[in-house]
């Protein structure tokens, strides 16, 4: 295809494209001798605001209002720091997806990211990107339980609400997840520090007590203790777990 007809199809293409969806080369689906000519032709429109550059080889087509252009949703931004290609490589945690599971009413304008390897903080248009290092797999199957895990973890500093609210909301999410997600979890639970071990055993030994929580007892040092603060009438078997 000539470079002037490829250009015009590129052009096209980003027009039948929904306003604030992000893409990158992949979704032109072109052979790698059309690289250079599609580079040439997306900067050409990034330079003329048909479309904007979010961060290196990512794309997203703005729509115009009379207040200005509209950013790419936040799950778009989400979607292009979580994947590299068609690779999972991260997961939403802290304050925005505890935004979303209805533990905190705040709204930060800060995304960490959980992911397996150390990576740069980074600013995407509004977002400012943080990584926070995972020692868990990271799949798609898993994802819902490790922010529930990190929740766990932050109890104690989720913003704008008082930990036994916190506590409430995910042991309700806990008992509502599937039996095979709930005895996950368990084993997820063993790859993170020692006060989310406990707490994690202690919920499940009170809400779900079908399941085994040994492995997690066994994981403790028996002398340590765990500050946390939640009511003893919400968690009675604390002593177990040398919570307080």
């Amino acid at each position: 295809m000539k470079t002037e007809s490829l250009s015009k199809a590129i052009t096209h293409k980003i027009e039948n494209l929904p306003e604030g969806e992000v893409f990158d080369y992949k979704y032109f689906n072109l052979p790698s001798a059309n690289e250079i000519a599609l580079a040439q032709t997306l900067s050409r429109l990034n330079k003329k605001g048909v479309i904007e550059r979010i961060t290196k080889g990512k794309f997203y087509k703005p729509r115009n209002t009379l207040f200005g252009k509209i950013k790419p949703l936040e799950d778009e931004v989400i979607k292009t720091v979580t994947y590299r290609g068609d690779k999972l490589i991260g997961y939403l945690t802290g304050v925005t997806q505890y935004n979303k599971m209805g533990l905190t009413m705040q709204v930060p304008n800060v995304l960490v990211i959980g992911t397996n390897h150390v990576l740069p903080a980074k600013k995407i248009n509004n977002y400012k990107i943080k990584y926070s290092k995972r020692n868990v797999q990271i799949t798609e199957e898993n994802i819902s339980l490790l922010q529930l895990l990190d929740a766990i973890k932050d109890i104690k500093i989720i913003p704008d609400t008082k930990i036994d609210s916190s506590f409430k909301r995910l042991t309700d999410m806990i008992q509502n997840l599937t039996p095979i997600q709930q005895k996950k979890i368990l084993q997820l639970a063993m790859q993170y520090n020692a006060a989310t071990r406990a707490l994690t055993g202690a919920i499940f030994e009170k809400y779900v007590p079908e399941l085994q929580v040994r492995e997690l007892k066994q994981s403790l040092n028996p002398l340590t203790r765990y500050m946390i603060g939640i009511s003893k009438e919400l968690l009675p078997n604390q002593p177990n777990w040398n919570i307080e």
